[in-house]
């Protein structure tokens, strides 16, 4: 990406997965890591109402 991430940190992984949800969607998606702790950067577009995230990990 060219511009630093909105978040770059590390989130605790200990059953290595990460799942994903928003306010309308208990769970929209969910994927394995390797790890029991995974780092994670996000992009938004907007910081109070995003219509585009894009999210790494790993």
């Amino acid at each position: 990406m060219s511009t630093p991430p909105t978040f770059d940190g590390f989130l605790d992984t200990s059953d290595k997965r990460l799942v994903f949800f928003d306010a309308n969607e208990p769970e929209f998606a969910s994927v394995s890591v390797p790890t029991v702790k995974t780092r994670i950067r996000f992009w938004i577009d907007h910081l109070r109402e995003p219509e585009n995230v894009v999210i790494a990990f790993g």
